[in-house]
């Protein structure tokens, strides 16, 4: 939960899921207010506590996704098992978007998740 960038006021959050069915499929995009900073983790058996950014997913694995907002800090979004079929629901909570649910695809064992950060930086 450490080296991760700052973000700034204007930068856009990515989001990409990519299965065999939504290959490449961009979720959302949305703008980031000021002092808003993104943690991305993924808890699985080989990857416990990593911050996610692409890693295989497998049946049983467990998903975390936290967003830490001035208002809202270190608030678990979700945290439930992954199995095949399952859908995956990415929520973002800002000042500004407070809890608008970003999309929800299904996950197939074997997929790939990735999560990307843009930012003037990266």
């Amino acid at each position: 939960m450490h080296g991760l960038p700052a973000i700034s006021a204007g930068d856009t959050l990515e989001c990409i899921v990519m299965t065999p069915s939504l290959s490449n499929m961009v979720l959302t995009q949305v703008a980031i207010s000021a002092g808003d900073t993104l943690e991305c983790i993924v808890m699985t058996p080989s990857l416990s506590n990593k911050v996610l950014t692409q890693a295989a997913i497998s049946a049983g694995d467990t998903l975390e996704c936290i967003v830490m907002t001035p208002s809202l800090s270190n608030i678990v979004l979700t945290q439930a098992a992954i199995s095949a079929g399952d859908t995956l629901e990415c929520i973002v909570m800002t000042p500004s978007l407070s809890n608008i649910v970003l999309t929800q695809a299904a996950i197939s064992a074997g997929d790939t998740l990735e999560c990307i950060v843009m930012t003037p930086s990266l």
